[in-house]
């Protein structure tokens, strides 16, 4: 519930400010980092919530080392809640497209959260179970594997974080396989392949990718 509302506040940023094409100059900066005291104004007024909702909403722009919003608390006064949300956060502004930048692929994403915990942005333990859940490789994303296959992440390994199920959309020589022809590849039973680079979601056409 805390991270469905953790953004109330932005409702009561101008609309100018917070649907702004390009990038936001000091002032309106300023004014988008009011948008965490705005929802915890709007969530004490709520009857019936639970009391970490607020935390949330008001803490997720806060950053472990101090550096973030609206109060610059270090990780010992944040909730451990407001850090789970943080990270999920985080990683959804990232593969979200912006007006001035086009969105990161989930592996890309993956790799700067997990910078961002090794200099003390966000909590390590959160930004581990995360990997775990969602894997260096998120479901969904397209992979060409070290022997040229492409292929679709629809499973991750918890015990091997960078050798996720995958399902084999097209064959060594770049040729797309019928859906029928379709087939999982488990890379951590494999040990003779693994992901050579991630791929964008439009890399292949005319075939069906659910």
């Amino acid at each position: 519930l805390g991270e469905v509302l953790h953004d109330v506040g932005l409702l009561l940023i101008p609309r100018e400010i917070r649907s702004k094409e390009g990038r936001l100059t000091q002032e309106e900066w300023f004014e988008i980092q009011k948008h965490p005291i705005l929802g915890l104004h709007i969530l004490e007024k709520v009857s019936r919530l639970p009391d970490s909702v607020p935390f949330v909403s008001y803490q997720v722009h806060e950053r472990e080392n101090g550096t973030g919003y609206p109060k610059q608390r270090n990780g010992r006064f944040i909730h451990r809640f407001a850090k789970i949300v943080q990270v999920a956060d985080i990683y959804e502004a990232l593969t979200a497209p912006r007006t001035y930048r086009a969105s990161f692929l989930p592996f890309e994403a993956m790799v700067r959260i997990v910078k961002m915990s090794r200099t003390g942005l966000v909590f390590g333990d959160f930004v581990k179970a995360f990997l775990e859940y969602a894997s260096l490789y998120p479901v969904g994303s397209f992979v060409e594997l070290t022997d040229q296959r492409i292929g679709k992440v629809v499973h991750s390994n918890r015990e091997s974080l960078g050798k996720p199920v995958v399902s084999i959309l097209a064959d060594t020589r770049g040729n797309l396989l019928e859906n029928k022809a379709i087939y999982q590849e488990d890379l951590s039973r494999n040990t003779g392949v693994q992901i050579k680079r991630t791929l964008p979601g439009g890399c292949l056409q005319g075939i069906d990718l659910m």
